[in-house]
């Protein structure tokens, strides 16, 4: 029988037992006096003594396991306890101590965990997650809990709890290599595990081309651990297990959770469809099923589309515009088994126009320095302004750009006057266009438009000379001329006109129409006619006649004293004094002193002011000597001022060949040469 007081307010209460414990509720705020007597014993045996709190030690009762779940997926176990809360208050401090072990020998593995929490006032359920470092199906697992009562109240001693009894998830039974083809990131460490069946070992295991330590995990299992793994390939990475009489494995994929799309932009060409493009960023070393997937969703429209999936670096998606709508709001995501990322795009769509390039392309002419450029515009830009740009490309003298604005219409013909060119020129014309308020894109360039213009009559006269020759038999007048560069002759030139007359005559003058390759004629005047001729010549083409270039055989009276003249290697100069009277400049004319071909004839023109003539070495080959004659022009007729004989350089002497032979009864000797090279 047990007796004992809490206090002299209380009454006394009695207990009776058969055993040599009893376990009884008492308050312990006070000092407690306990009597012991023995019932059933003569003269009643009994023992008295005095209990305070800080002699009473405080340990609950054992938790109880509820419930042990694995995932297999996560290589997590989630266990659930509860505890018997009748003897403590709510609002204490409970700690629990789970002890992990790898059931079939808890010396490979028994990791303790402590996890502390505040007694809830509801309920008495706790809950805990463990994560495996090596994958959950590799062996056994037991789980086994204790829990202390943290109450600041007590001062006695407290004490942990009994363990609860074990409870276990067990491993694989199959043989088989854990994980089964894992995705993890660049950089992670990771462990492998064989499991095999009874009577079988495991031998070693490879990572890729590298053997491992093994870690003993189990009766019939072992486990290696990788650290920082590399990016694997396409086809992951191999990782074999040795056992017994056979191999098995597995496969680990090794890559990057996806890079957020880079360069995301959204425009339309046409304001019919919107075309969306974005790079896809860092490669993440993974494919097929486990690739980047993006999707595109639209805001306001609600719409979502998979556009593009991971297989080139750059994704580009086109989707219809909604009639009506101007505002879109993108938003791109890209999704892959290590992770997601996402950006977005907000934007009007008429803001975002960057055109087709312009199609269709005519020229239709105007005249000889004006054309029509036409060109096509695909799409639907009413009541939006156009700025296009023309480009002129003229051959050697580079580009000249010309600009116009437009209102757009539903895929229309636009127009532009395109002026001030030149005739009979060949332009390279291509066009491009942009929206205006806000500007956007230009287009692309539109295929480049050859084009040659009109002709026009030519604009220049020509630059002409003579050579006045008298004999015994008669005046023969040589007359030559220049031809018109092409910007100034304004086409192709058909023909040249010499016309002829005697000066002061009224007459009709005589003419001769020569070929476009001709540059010189000859005019054959009678033996008795000593008279002096005006001379005209006229370049002809399809659109006209250029201004007619005059001409007399007037000569001046002058001295005709002669030079000699040596040049240098760059040439010969030739001066002469300032004439007060030269009102049309001043005229050089060089030619082969030993040839009489007229085609070797060349002249140079110079202002008034000139004093000098530079003729250059390739105008005078060394070793040929010029006659130089240099003519003062007054009022359109000449007079001589200078001759000059003179040459640029000389030759090395030459030794003709000489050879002798037998001429009938002679001996002679032959001699050869090439009169070329004494000139």
């Amino acid at each position: 029988m047990l007796l004992f007081t809490l206090s002299s307010s209380k009454p006394r209460q009695c207990f009776l037992s058969s055993e040599r414990k009893l376990e009884v509720e008492f308050e312990t705020f006070a000092p407690l006096d306990i009597t012991i007597k023995a019932k059933n014993v003569s003269s009643t045996p009994q023992i008295q003594f005095q209990k305070k709190m800080q002699d009473i030690p405080f340990f609950p009762s054992a938790p109880t396991i509820l419930s042990l779940v694995p995932d297999f997926q996560t290589d997590t176990l989630r266990v659930e306890w509860s505890l018997d809360n009748s003897t403590f208050f709510n609002g204490v401090n409970v700690k629990c101590q789970i002890n992990v072990s790898r059931s079939e020998n808890p010396n490979y593995v028994n990791e303790t965990n402590e996890v502390s929490q505040v007694w809830p006032s509801n309920e008495n359920v706790f809950s805990w997650n463990w994560t495996s470092s090596f994958p959950l199906p590799c062996t056994s697992h037991s789980v086994r809990i204790r829990c202390l009562i943290d109450d600041l109240f007590y001062s006695g001693e407290k004490d942990w709890s009994d363990w609860s009894p074990l409870h276990t998830v067990n491993g694989a039974t199959e043989q088989k290599m854990y994980p089964t083809d894992k995705v993890v990131a660049v950089g992670s460490n990771m462990t492998f595990c064989c499991s095999v069946s009874e009577g079988y070992s495991v031998i070693s295991v490879d990572y890729g081309n590298d053997e491992y330590s093994l870690i003993r995990l189990g009766n019939n299992s072992s486990g290696i651990r990788v650290q920082n793994l590399n990016m694997s390939e396409e086809s992951g990475i191999n990782v074999i297990c040795y056992i017994t009489g056979d191999i098995i494995g597995t496969v680990v994929f090794v890559g990057y959770p996806p890079d957020t799309p880079q360069n995301f932009s959204c425009e339309t060409k046409n304001l019919k469809q919107i075309e969306c493009t974005w790079t896809t960023g860092r490669p993440t070393g993974l494919y097929g099923d486990r690739r980047t997937v993006f999707t595109l969703h639209e805001r306001y429209s609600g719409r979502s589309y998979s556009p593009c999936e991971e297989e080139t670096d750059q994704c580009i998606f086109i989707c219809d515009i909604t009639q009506g709508q101007n505002l879109y709001e993108f938003s791109l995501e890209a999704v892959n088994p290590l992770g997601r990322s996402k950006t977005s795009l907000a934007f009007n769509a008429t803001h975002r126009i960057h055109p087709n390039a312009p199609s269709k392309v005519t020229i239709e002419d105007l005249s000889s320095t004006s054309i029509v450029l036409s060109w096509y515009l695909d799409g639907n830009f009413v009541s939006l302004q156009f700025l296009c740009e023309i480009e002129l490309t003229k051959d050697r003298k580079g580009t000249e750009m010309r600009q116009a604005t437009f209102f757009g219409t539903e895929g229309a013909n636009y127009s532009m006057v395109v002026d001030s060119l030149r005739p009979f020129h060949q332009y390279g014309l291509r066009v491009r266009c942009a929206t205006v308020n806000p500007f956007w894109k230009w287009s692309d360039w539109s295929a480049q438009k050859r084009h040659t213009t009109l002709e026009a009559a030519p604009s220049k006269n020509i630059d002409i000379w003579l050579e006045d020759s008298r004999n015994s038999e008669g005046q023969t007048v040589t007359v030559y001329w220049k031809h018109l560069p092409t910007a100034e002759a304004n086409g192709k030139v058909i023909n040249y006109t010499v016309s002829w007359r005697p000066i002061g005559s009224k007459l009709e003058p005589q003419s001769v129409d020569l070929g476009a390759t001709f540059n010189r004629t000859q005019i054959h005047l009678d033996r008795g006619d000593n008279g002096d001729y005006e001379i005209s010549v006229v370049a002809k083409n399809s659109a006209g006649s250029s201004p007619s270039s005059r001409i007399t055989t007037v000569q001046l009276p002058s001295d005709d004293a002669i030079e000699l003249a040596v040049g240098a290697a760059n040439g010969i100069n030739i001066t002469w004094q300032v004439d007060v009277n030269a009102s049309c400049g001043y005229l050089v004319q060089w030619k082969p002193s030993a040839l009489t071909r007229v085609s070797a004839m060349k002249w140079r023109r110079f202002h008034p002011h000139a004093t000098n003539s530079f003729i250059r070495s390739d105008q005078l080959p060394v070793g040929v000597r010029y006659n130089i004659s240099v003519f003062a022009c007054k009022e359109q007729e000449y007079q001589l001022l200078k001759k000059v004989i003179g040459y640029s350089g000389e030759l090395k002497s030459y030794s003709p060949n000489i050879s002798t032979g037998n001429w009938g009864n002679w001996v002679c000797a032959v001699v050869t040469f090439s009169p070329n090279n004494f000139f």
